[in-house]
C-alpha cells in the first residue's frame, strides 16, 4: 500500500477510499449503492464503519401518542 506524507500527517490509498465513501453517504447516496461500489461483502459491513454518517432522516408524526 503506497503512503505518503502530507502537512496534516500520513494517507493512504485506504484513507482515500473511506473519504469517498463518507462524503457519498453524507451527501445522501444509498447506503446499498455505496455498499456495492465498495465491494463489501454485505450492506452490514458499510453500516457497522460509515452508519453514524448517514443524515437523520425527517420525523415522521405518528397517529398516536406514546
Amino acid at each position: 500500500m503506497k503512503i505518503w506524507k502530507t502537512n496534516t500527517g500520513t494517507r493512504s490509498f485506504h484513507t482515500l477510499r473511506h473519504t469517498y465513501a463518507s462524503h457519498l453517504l453524507m451527501y445522501g447516496v444509498n447506503i446499498f449503492i455505496v455498499s456495492r461500489w465498495m465491494g463489501h461483502s454485505s450492506v452490514r459491513v458499510t453500516e457497522k464503519h460509515y452508519g453514524h454518517l448517514i443524515p437523520e432522516t425527517v420525523a415522521v408524526e405518528l397517529p398516536w401518542e406514546y
